[in-house]
């Protein structure tokens, strides 16, 4: 009996000190920081191990929005500046004593996007980005151009300027861009003289304004206690001019007349339509890894602009964008060409046609049968079923001076890969430079022209894709 109590006295005691070694315990960590902005974090100050043990960071894991780094006990987070959500970063901690990992932790990042918003106010719901490619996106290039709002149909895919002209020297300058796959052109903010990260941060700013808070602020500034919406409050009239900026941005309603927006002595954003989006980009930050092309020196400001009113169906299912480029660089420019790059979608996309109108300044494009059927392998498109609409693209005070209709599927027809290949697409040729011609797909023929398939889509004796034949396809 005495020696089967010996055992179990044994057994217990090695059991209790087994029990004493423990793993590090982690406590979770939160931040909630700006796009493109950075946050450091103490990880391990509320995390835990055993006493007269020592710990540190082992396996860190970063998220979908931004990258990390970690250096002793602190681990680093930088958002991506097109990102908006929620991220997470994984880690664990390993006890430099016993050996003994933790279970998994976690460092969450609310990470607020003032890069992004929309114009919703009518029949259609367009997002916007602030550095210039609009209607999708990033990182996973999600087209937001819907129509009808929240039916989950979509006529875009994305959208954007393309700028470029030779200087005194002759000189190309260009900047394009398609899809930020291969690089960037544009970039949020105005031109300046000096470029800093806070900067960068504070110009990741698409501004939103509607007409009836305008309206509102008017009637309301002078009264006590009043405070202007944050829109308002934060309008981004003015540039840093310490930085080089210029001094007057976004358009602003000057009450007293005094050069400086104040919204508490009455002053308000400038704007258009029932609902208006304003932002400002350039291509002057950094060298172009898109097109390839030299750096321009442009500012684009951009207003984008609808209008309530769902009894005009022209007006409830149309936007209005109005630019205002400035070359703020010390070049002068000749034979500058400004395109725009769209690539449409219409519900489906492997059914579509493309046109143009010489006559009315647009461009467009339409199913080449009467149904856009729906796709369930990639993606899941909504189509618009039977008599679908079509998407225009008109210019409204400049002329439309060529149009021509690429592709991505790498052959003598598709997209530019170079600037001269920017270039030549901007001055209405194909990238290699060889002329449109009238009839058939447009290449190869004998009759140069600047417009590609301008004819009726309902004359069979004027230039289409349907009298073409074409096979219908993504455009």
């Amino acid at each position: 009996m005495r020696s089967i109590s010996t055992l179990i006295l044994h057994f217990l005691v090695t059991i209790a000190v087994f029990a004493q070694e423990k793993p590090p315990q982690i406590g979770d960590d939160f931040a909630s920081i700006l796009a493109g902005d950075t946050v450091s974090v103490n990880v391990m100050a509320n995390d835990w191990c055993m006493e007269g043990h020592t710990m540190k960071i082992m396996n860190v894991l970063q998220g979908q929005g931004g990258t990390c780094a970690w250096e002793d006990s602190t681990i680093t987070y930088r958002s991506y500046f097109y990102f908006l959500g929620v991220d997470t970063v994984r880690y664990r901690l390993l006890d430099e004593v016993n050996g003994l990992l933790s279970d998994e932790g976690f460092f969450v990042i609310t990470v607020q996007n003032r890069g992004r918003n929309a114009l919703d106010i009518n029949n259609i719901d367009a997002t916007f980005n602030s550095y210039g490619y609009q209607f999708c996106t990033l990182p996973d290039n999600i087209p937001s151009f819907t129509v009808p709002k929240g039916s989950g149909r979509l006529t875009i895919f994305c959208y954007s300027l393309w700028l470029g002209g030779l200087d005194e020297t002759g000189q190309l300058h260009i900047a394009g861009e398609r899809y930020r796959i291969s690089g960037t052109d544009f970039f949020p903010g105005p031109v300046s003289n000096t470029y800093l990260n806070k900067q960068f941060i504070d110009w990741n700013l698409v501004s939103r304004i509607n007409r009836e808070e305008i309206e509102y602020h008017r009637a309301h500034w002078w009264e006590s206690g009043y405070e202007p919406i944050e829109a308002i409050r934060d309008w981004p009239a003015h540039g840093d001019v310490s930085l080089g900026q210029a001094e007057y941005l976004a358009p602003f309603f000057d009450r007293d007349g005094d050069g400086t927006y104040d919204p508490n002595l009455g002053d308000c954003p400038f704007m258009r339509g029932d609902q208006a989006i304003w932002n400002v980009y350039n291509d002057d930050l950094e060298p172009h890894t898109e097109s390839d092309g030299e750096r321009i020196g442009a500012e684009v400001q951009m207003l984008a602009y609808a209008f309530d009113c769902p009894d005009d169906s022209l007006f409830n299912n149309t936007i209005f964008i109005r630019y205002n480029i400035i070359n703020r660089s010390g070049n002068a420019y000749h034979d500058f060409y400004l395109t725009s790059f769209t690539d449409v979608d219409l519900g489906y996309p492997w059914d579509d046609y493309v046109g143009c109108d010489t006559l009315l300044d647009y461009y467009y494009v339409y199913n080449a049968d009467n149904d856009d059927e729906t796709e369930l392998l990639f993606g899941n498109t909504l189509g618009y079923g039977v008599s679908p609409p079509a998407q225009a693209v008109v210019w409204l005070n400049h002329p439309l001076s060529s149009f021509i209709a690429t592709n991505n599927f790498n052959t003598i027809i598709s997209d530019p890969g170079t600037p001269e290949g920017y270039y030549n697409i901007m001055n209405g040729l194909w990238r290699g430079g060889e002329p449109i011609t009238y009839g058939g797909s447009g290449y190869g023929g004998e009759v140069p022209v600047k417009y590609q398939y301008p004819g009726d889509p309902l004359d069979p004796e004027q230039w289409s894709e349907v009298s073409a034949a074409n096979n219908p396809d993504d455009r």
